[in-house]
């Protein structure tokens, strides 16, 4: 039997609550060519992505072989963030479902080899080493507490802003020769930003710590979504395009 993977959103700051979703999904989708590679299977990234997950027990099918008379919703998408620089190789595997919304992020795998293949596949296999610790289950709301909501659609929902709390940094966004980026108020990079398929929502990598995370809009604010010492923080940004 395949491995049940149970997906749990966990907002560190008093201001957020948090949501527990449950999921029974039946096999993870893994493309043969992701966004920033220039053609399918470079590195050998997209076979190895799938026989390092099928080594754990979860089903996956290529994009282009998903079963014919299954739901939309019955898997997941599976992508990797790449976060790579001229010194190490850096990537996040992510599992998306059927509605956009992202439900697990890995830790960020991390090689210093120079050889392109040989590091695309540590920072990989690091990235998803404690994949055999996830377990798969269906959206089923939890009992509701006094810092607990549940909204099945948009896990942005969840994340609740107080005005007079927040300290919030404004910054302008560029488009430099096909590169996003966005600069404070001394014309700093701040971050670079990477398009997702989903509108407002930027894979982010933030310069002055180099930590990669998720850059989307919520109400009037922008919001990076990052993990530190296996918690959720979310710090808030005003953005002029």
């Amino acid at each position: 039997m395949k491995k049940k993977l149970f997906l749990a959103f966990l907002f560190g700051i008093s201001q957020f609550g948090f949501s527990q979703q449950n999921t029974d999904y039946q096999y993870i989708i893994v493309p043969k060519q992701f966004s920033f590679q220039k053609e399918v299977n470079q590195f050998n990234l997209n076979i190895l992505s799938k026989f390092l997950l099928e080594k754990n027990n979860f089903k996956c099918v290529w994009d282009d072989k998903i079963p014919e008379n299954s739901n939309s919703c019955d898997g997941l998408r599976f992508n990797i963030i790449n976060n790579s620089n001229l010194l190490k190789t850096k990537l996040i595997a992510t599992l998306t479902d059927c509605k956009g919304n992202v439900v697990y992020t890995s830790q960020e795998g991390k090689s210093g080899e120079k050889d392109f293949k040989k590091g695309y596949s540590e920072a990989l296999r690091k990235a998803l080493a404690n994949t055999n610790s996830i377990s798969m289950k269906k959206i089923t709301p939890d009992k509701k507490e006094d810092n607990v909501t549940y909204t099945p659609d948009n896990p942005t929902d969840n994340i609740k802003i107080q005005e007079s709390n927040l300290n919030i940094t404004k910054l302008t966004l560029k488009e430099i020769e096909n590169k996003i980026i966005l600069i404070n108020e001394n014309n700093e990079e701040v971050f670079s930003l990477q398009k997702t398929s989903l509108e407002n929502m930027y894979q982010a990598l933030r310069k002055k710590d180099n930590v990669s995370g998720i850059f989307f809009k919520k109400n009037n604010h922008f919001i990076f979504e990052y993990n530190k010492n296996g918690s959720i923080i979310h710090d808030f940004y005003d953005v002029t395009f």
